[in-house]
């Protein structure tokens, strides 16, 4: 069920950037809680978008733990599972943010294209 002899290293680089991305998830959640006008519209995207990527990182941690080599099912579904929400949470994140650029634009009056 687990690896034989865990990387440490790997460990340690791969669960800083989930909990990075978990940090960057609530850092946006909470200034969405402080501006609500401005988190109107394409937020709940972004937000999903980040919270998708957190989960991939969380996926690319877990398999420096566990053996998912030990079953080929396992593996396919976690990698994946992996790169689907890493690739999904960048496009929803990007579009979610093209969005939310145009509508903070609109809010303030600014010409847009």
């Amino acid at each position: 069920m687990f690896v034989d002899s865990i990387n440490l290293v790997d460990v340690v680089l791969e669960g800083a950037k989930a909990v990075c991305m978990l940090v960057l998830f609530l850092i946006i959640s909470n200034a969405g809680t402080q501006y609500p006008q401005l988190s109107k519209g394409p937020w709940k995207l972004i937000l999903f978008g980040f919270f998708l990527m957190f989960l991939g990182f969380l996926a690319d941690t877990s398999d420096e733990i566990i053996d998912y080599e030990m079953s080929d099912t396992l593996a396919t579904i976690q990698s994946s599972f992996e790169e689907l929400t890493l690739i999904t949470g960048l496009i929803l994140t990007t579009v979610g943010f093209k969005k939310w650029f145009e509508f903070v634009g609109r809010f303030l009056g600014l010409k847009s294209s």
